[in-house]
C-alpha cells in the first residue's frame, strides 16, 4: 500500500520534541551519530498497514492515549481519573 505513512512509534509520543518543520533530533546507532530527521519519516514506513488498520489503531489506541496525556498535562488532574475504558484498553 504505497503512499500511506504508517508510524510504528505514534507521533503523539514524538510531537513534544519536534521543532521547525516537524524535525526531530535523534541518535542513529548504525551511524554512531546524532542527526536530524522529519517526524514524517522517522519511525514510519510507507504502506506497512492497510488504511482500515491505521484507522483502527488511531481510534482504539492513539487517540485515547494522546487525549488523556494532553488532559493530564493541561489540567493537572490525577491519573486514576483516566483508568477506565477506552483508555485502559488502549494502555493495555
Amino acid at each position: 500500500m504505497p503512499g500511506l505513512n504508517c508510524h510504528f512509534v505514534s507521533r503523539f509520543l514524538t510531537r513534544p520534541w519536534e521543532h521547525g518543520q516537524r524535525e526531530l533530533w535523534c541518535f542513529d546507532f548504525d551511524r554512531d551519530e546524532v542527526r536530524r530527521s522529519s517526524s514524517r519519516s522517522l519511525f514510519a514506513v510507507d504502506g506497512a498497514n492497510a488504511p482500515r488498520v491505521e484507522a483502527r489503531l488511531n481510534q482504539i489506541i492513539e487517540t485515547p492515549i494522546s487525549t488523556a496525556v494532553a488532559r493530564l498535562v493541561d489540567a493537572n488532574v490525577q491519573p486514576e481519573e483516566f483508568l477506565e475504558q477506552p483508555l485502559f484498553r488502549a494502555l493495555s
